[in-house]
């Protein structure tokens, strides 16, 4: 956000220039026509990035901005410290404790949406005119069951991405008058149960990682349909059937069988495949590298938990924590010619901090301040709520060897 109206500038500054010396050259007769042209159309130009600017600055609050929910303030509403800051998350905790899970998949089974909101589709879509959207298949969580042994079933089909943007990522917008999809479908006391729920809720992931004495922190873009600008988690996903497709060809002794469209991997597989195969993308490191590195016990996958966001609609999030051993280099791979080990070098500044320290301050909202690793350094943006949901799970944990004694302690910097 910053960015755009720090390019903006550039571009009145330019055309501020661009008159003067217009005005100097061609002021008479045809000349001037032309110079009324130009100047139309960057005036044009610069009032199109102004409006754009204003609906990065709005859309966020106008989808997502509710916070005086009707729901049970004890039942949902969790206190949260982070570094001497307090904050609370409207979250319900279905599991706490990285119970293991067990996957029951209807991959022809798909979401249709509310007539209501069929109905208003368009209307409601409007919401995101300051994102790049696409529409993916996504994976659906339908219901849950707890087993006699512990472990937790998750019914699961399919919805699309666009389904979301018009549920559970747009639940406070008001369209067709002063309508929302939180007050038509979501404002009771309780999130309706998921396998009663109108709401699109795809599984999303969310995982921290750390390495050595550093939390790996990742900064969203402006475009994003969700928290834009704003810090999360190392890894913050939706899981989709291009998840699926991608780990199973991570798989080679994985063969699917006569008729199967998607080999049937263990829950335990199909998780790890997913986090590492967007943990070696992170890193920009290769597929096969990653997984070796978690074979030779490298590389540590804790399960946190899962739960509901109450401020989307009941979307359903599961959370991890990812420990890296730090003897491992993290320096990306170099590829035989220079010009693919160019493109495989890790922008350290544009998109990942490695975070020595961590606290939170109330400024124009909740903003965490990062110090970066080997520096005295410190950057700061607001995070998304997931992430600090992430960080709760985490706290429930026991303590999980390799994670940093601060990111416990959270000493403010």
């Amino acid at each position: 956000m910053r960015n755009h109206w720090k390019f903006l500038w550039v571009k009145i500054a330019v055309f501020l220039i661009g008159i003067g010396l217009l005005l100097y050259f061609f002021y008479d007769g045809l000349k001037f026509e032309i110079l009324g042209s130009i100047i139309g159309l960057m005036a044009t130009h610069i009032t199109a990035d102004l409006v754009r600017g204003v609906l990065f600055a709005r859309e966020e609050k106008i989808k997502l901005g509710k916070e005086n929910f009707t729901y049970d303030v004890v039942y949902y509403k969790k206190p949260l410290s982070i570094g001497g800051g307090k904050t609370h998350i409207w979250y319900d905790a279905i599991e706490s404790n990285g119970a293991a899970y067990d996957v029951k998949d209807d991959e022809y089974k798909h979401f249709e949406l509310d007539p209501v909101i069929q109905a208003n589709f368009a209307a409601i879509m409007e919401a995101h005119r300051a994102s790049f959207i696409a529409n993916p298949t996504m994976i659906r969580l339908d219901d849950f069951k707890r087993e006699e042994d512990g472990t937790v079933t998750l019914f699961t089909s399919r919805t699309a991405f666009y389904n979301d943007l018009v549920t559970n990522r747009a639940m406070d917008f008001e369209f067709n008058g002063d309508m929302s999809v939180r007050e038509i479908f979501e404002s009771g006391l309780y999130l309706s149960p998921l396998n009663k729920s109108k709401m699109s809720n795809h599984i999303g992931f969310g995982a921290f990682i750390f390495y050595g004495n550093s939390m790996i922190v990742t900064h969203r873009g402006g475009n994003a349909t969700l928290s834009k600008n704003q810090f999360t988690s190392a890894l913050a996903f939706g899981f989709s059937e291009d998840d699926l497709r991608t780990v199973h060809d991570t798989f080679e002794d994985d063969k699917p069988k006569a008729g199967e469209r998607f080999p049937h991997l263990t829950t335990e597989d199909l998780t790890t495949g997913i986090l590492l195969v967007r943990t070696a993308a992170l890193l920009k490191m290769t597929v096969p590298h990653v997984r070796a590195l978690y074979a030779q016990n490298k590389i540590h996958i804790h399960s946190l938990g899962f739960g509901q966001l109450v401020y989307t609609g009941g979307k359903p999030q599961f959370y991890f924590a990812i420990v890296i051993d730090d003897d491992v280099d993290l320096s990306p791979e170099k590829e035989k010619d220079d010009k693919n080990a160019k493109k495989k070098e890790i922008d350290f500044n544009k998109n990942i901090v490695f975070a020595d320290g961590m606290t939170l301050v109330k400024d124009n909202g909740y903003v965490l301040k990062l110090k970066k690793h080997g520096t005295n350094k410190t950057v700061k943006a607001e995070a998304e709520k997931s992430f600090f949901i992430n960080y709760w799970h985490l706290l429930e944990m026991p303590k999980i060897d390799g994670v940093p004694d601060w990111v416990y302690e959270c000493k403010a910097l």
